[in-house]
């Protein structure tokens, strides 16, 4: 229902977010800010230049998700809602004239052909947050995806030799007359 819609276009606009990353910023979602705090940051870029800009991006995908955040995390010199353009028309007039919008419509979103557009931008803001706190918070943002991508690739790489070993003791025949094993049977197996 909703919830996997809802869940599916944060995907969608996260995916975005890295797509538009140039070689002129880097970036990662899900920052913590700090070490104690829970104030977790959806996107964090920083511009690959001397200013070192920091832009943050807030994801929001329906109307009371906009409302839910009291607390909002907006601690960048760039700050941004990242929405479907659906719902920047329905909330537009709350935005806080300082804040940016990069939008898409939301059947471009889940139809794959999405692109951000900038359709608000954003004034420039001293930072709230100390910068050397916001590098670390995102290293350690990075190293969890990190982790988790080589966590990922151990398991798939194990569950495939398994695979691999079991098709190879039910195909190695017994005795020579007993046939060869056609591609078809191991295909038949692995997919």
């Amino acid at each position: 229902g909703m919830r996997m819609a809802k869940t599916e276009l944060t995907k969608k606009l996260e995916e975005l977010l890295f797509q538009r990353l140039g070689r002129a910023e880097i970036g990662c979602g899900e920052v913590m800010i700090g070490w104690f705090g829970h104030e977790i940051v959806d996107f964090i870029t920083c511009t690959v230049d001397k200013n070192r800009y920091i832009k943050c991006f807030e994801i929001k995908v329906s109307k009371s998700d906009f409302h839910s955040d009291a607390k909002l995390t907006f601690i960048g010199h760039y700050n941004y809602f990242v929405m479907p353009e659906e719902l920047y028309e329905e909330v537009k007039t709350e935005i806080p004239y300082w804040i940016g919008v990069y939008a898409e419509k939301t059947e471009n979103l889940l139809s794959g052909k999405g692109e951000l557009k900038c359709i608000k931008k954003s004034r420039f803001s001293e930072l709230k947050a100390d910068k050397e706190i916001i590098f670390t918070s995102m290293l350690r943002s990075m190293q969890r995806e990190w982790f988790k991508c080589l966590k990922q690739n151990k398991e798939k790489k194990n569950k495939y030799s398994e695979t691999l070993n079991e098709l190879m003791e039910k195909a190695t025949p017994m005795k020579p007359d007993e046939g060869t094993v056609n591609a078809e049977f191991i295909c038949d197996h692995l997919f």
